[in-house]
């Protein structure tokens, strides 16, 4: 519960957890989890929602969150609602983030547009979405 008073977790985050830092077995640690999911305490719903609204701030698209949702175990169909009802503009933000970079000055030289490029895909947006701000 001590992880939890700190930060949203996962199941499957949590059970790994449990078993490496607490050296308890797969089936304790899924046990134990269950537990507190059935209190209510845990939550991947909640988790998720937190992970997206803190990766949201940083300026992360769409790629990179479901990345590291699927790497802390998560279900794409749980992933697919997180981002739906998060109702971002995807374009909007990812002006924001090249804004935020390069400032608002466009530039016709191939290897600065390839650099914003590369870091628009850094940062988990669609090529396709890269190419029409920085190529406009």
């Amino acid at each position: 519960m001590g992880w939890l008073a700190q930060r949203e977790y996962g199941f499957v985050e949590l059970v790994e957890r449990g078993v490496r830092d607490l050296d308890l077995s797969r089936d304790e640690a899924e046990a134990t989890v269950q537990r507190l999911l059935d209190d209510g305490l845990q939550s991947d719903e909640r988790f998720v929602e937190s992970l997206v609204r803190s990766r949201l701030r940083k300026g992360q698209g769409p790629l990179k969150i479901r990345a590291d949702l699927q790497s802390r175990g998560i279900e794409d169909p749980v992933i697919n609602e997180a981002l739906d009802q998060a109702e971002v503009d995807w374009f909007e933000a990812a002006r924001a983030r090249l804004l935020a970079k390069f400032g608002d000055a466009a530039t016709d030289d191939p290897k600065e547009q390839a650099r914003r490029l590369r870091f628009l895909a850094s940062q988990g947006y669609p090529q396709g979405l890269a190419y029409s701000l920085v190529r406009d």
